[in-house]
């Protein structure tokens, strides 16, 4: 079996239709498979789930603590700017 690492961020509503409309041209036949997130470990053959999965946990922490960094050009809007994250962790 192939195993797979991905992070679902959060998202608002417009983010994620303009991601889905971006993922419906290019990927038609996956894009509903699974919702827009970040593949940090792409499919793998041959690995065993349970070293994966304990690795993965022991990695969590690090990564949690990280924002990503946005360069696009709709920086005020993307959900990975600075404004978006001060917003979300104070929104229920």
């Amino acid at each position: 079996m192939n195993l797979a690492v991905i992070a679902l961020p959060e998202l608002l509503p417009d983010d994620v239709e303009h991601i889905q409309s971006l993922r419906a041209r290019h990927d038609p036949l996956h894009y509903q498979r699974i919702a827009p997130h970040v593949t940090l470990v792409f499919p793998t053959p041959d690995v065993d789930a349970k070293l994966l999965v304990a690795h993965v946990k022991s990695c969590v922490p690090a990564v949690a603590e990280r924002r990503p960094r946005c360069s696009c050009p709709r920086c005020r809007r993307c959900s990975a700017s600075p404004q978006r994250w001060r917003r979300s962790a104070t929104t229920p």
